[in-house]
C-alpha cells in the first residue's frame, strides 16, 4: 500500500549549507512516456528555492487584476500524491450577500482541479457528479477525463491552463508545453474582480471552508497567473525562462518563489509581476476579546481569543514521535536532478 502524502507524515529534508536533498515521497520507480517525457533538467544555481504544500494552501485576499473573459495559470508542478482530489488554484467570487460566506458556484468561480484528472473550471457549482446524467459537472465537459500530472519518481512537469469566454468558453490544458486536454466548457460569463486566491487549496465557501482533503500535497515553483489566454508558443518560450516577464503588463500575479523564510518563519514570496500581490505564506494568529452568549447564564461573558486565517500557532518544544504535519507552505532549498531551470 502506498504511504500518501498527508497520511504517512512528510519526508525529511536534510540540508548542510547550500547543498540539500530531499527524499522521495515514494520508492524511486521508473516512468516513462511519450506523453509526459522525463525533462532533462539540473539547477541553474547551487541551491533552488520551491513551496511546499501538505494539507495546505495560501490564502490571498481582494485579488482584483484578473482579465474579464480570459485567463492563464502556470506553473512548475511536483507531486507522488495519487490518493487525493486536490487543487492546485482556486478563486472565489465575491458573494452577492455580504453578509453569507457565498455559494458553491461562487466559490468555485475558477477551480484548477485534481493532479490525478486535471481539469480547469469556471462558474461549475459541481466538479464532478458520478452519476452526472444531467451533464451539470464540470468533468461533464470534460468527458469525465483529464491527464495526470502525478508522479512517483519525483519528476517536475510544467502545467499551463487557460480559459477564454470565446470559442464558448474554451479550455485548454497543456503539460509540459504540449496540449493534452481541451473543451468547451459554455461557460462565457466575465471573471469577477475582487474575490480571493487559494494556492494549492479549494475552497468551498468565501476564503474559508477549506478541505484537508482538498489539500495539495507537493511542490510549486515558478507560478504565474495571467489576464490572457496564452498561446502554446508563449508557454513553450517562457516555461524554462522567466527573463523579461517581470512587470509584464498582461500578468496578474507572478510568484518566483525564490524567498526564504525570515527568522521568525512567516516568509512572503514576492510578487514579480509588479502589482504588487505579495504573497503571505503564514500570518501569526491575532489576539481578540470576544464576547460568547450562553443560555445558561445572563450575561455575556468576555473571554480572549485567537483568530487563525493563514496561519499556524506551533510550539517548537514538541515533539511527535509517531507522525509530524507540516503546517504551512515552506520555502526550501531543492538540489534535486529534475528540478526545472528557470533564469530570471
Amino acid at each position: 500500500m502506498l504511504n500518501c502524502p498527508g497520511q504517512g507524515g512528510p519526508a525529511t529534508r536534510y540540508c548542510s549549507g547550500t547543498s540539500c536533498t530531499r527524499p522521495p515521497l515514494f520508492p524511486s520507480l521508473p516512468l516513462s512516456s511519450p506523453l509526459f517525457p522525463s525533462l532533462p533538467l539540473t539547477c541553474i544555481s547551487p541551491c533552488c528555492h520551491l513551496k511546499t504544500f501538505r494539507d495546505n494552501g495560501i490564502i490571498l485576499e481582494d485579488f482584483s487584476e484578473l482579465g474579464d473573459t480570459e485567463f492563464t495559470f502556470e506553473a512548475w508542478v511536483r507531486t507522488s500524491d495519487s490518493c487525493h482530489n486536490s487543487a492546485l488554484f482556486s478563486y472565489a467570487a465575491p458573494p452577492a450577500d455580504p453578509t453569507g460566506g457565498g455559494t458553491e458556484l461562487e466559490a468555485n468561480h475558477l477551480v484548477l482541479a485534481n493532479p490525478n484528472r486535471l481539469v480547469l473550471c469556471h462558474d461549475f457549482e459541481y466538479l464532478d457528479i458520478v452519476p452526472d446524467t444531467r451533464g451539470e459537472s464540470c468533468y461533464f465537459a470534460f468527458n469525465h477525463t483529464g491527464p495526470s500530472i502525478v508522479s512517483r519518481d519525483g519528476t517536475w512537469r510544467h502545467v499551463a491552463a487557460t480559459w477564454t469566454a470565446a470559442n464558448d468558453g474554451l479550455v485548454q490544458i497543456y503539460v509540459n508545453g504540449l496540449l493534452v486536454s481541451s473543451a468547451r466548457t459554455r461557460k462565457t460569463a466575465p471573471l469577477k474582480k475582487h474575490g480571493v486566491i487559494a494556492i494549492g487549496e479549494e475552497m468551498d465557501c468565501y476564503g474559508a471552508c477549506l478541505d484537508k482533503g482538498q489539500g495539495f500535497n507537493g511542490e510549486m515553483d515558478e507560478v504565474r497567473l495571467w489576464k490572457v489566454a496564452r498561446s502554446q508558443d508563449d508557454i513553450l518560450k517562457y516555461m524554462r525562462s522567466g527573463a523579461g516577464l517581470e512587470n509584464h503588463p498582461e500578468l496578474a500575479a507572478y510568484w518566483k518563489m525564490d524567498d526564504p523564510n525570515d527568522v521568525s518563519g512567516t516568509g512572503v514570496a514576492i510578487d514579480s509581476s509588479g502589482k504588487g500581490h505579495d504573497l503571505p505564506l503564514s500570518t501569526r494568529p491575532m489576539s481578540s476579546m470576544q464576547s460568547i452568549s450562553s443560555k445558561k447564564f445572563s450575561e455575556k461573558l468576555t473571554a480572549g481569543v485567537a483568530s487563525f486565517k493563514n496561519n499556524y500557532a506551533m510550539n517548537q518544544n514538541y515533539r511527535c514521535v509517531a507522525h509530524t504535519r507540516s503546517l504551512a507552505p515552506s520555502s526550501t532549498h531543492s538540489s534535486h536532478p529534475s528540478r526545472p531551470p528557470v533564469v530570471h
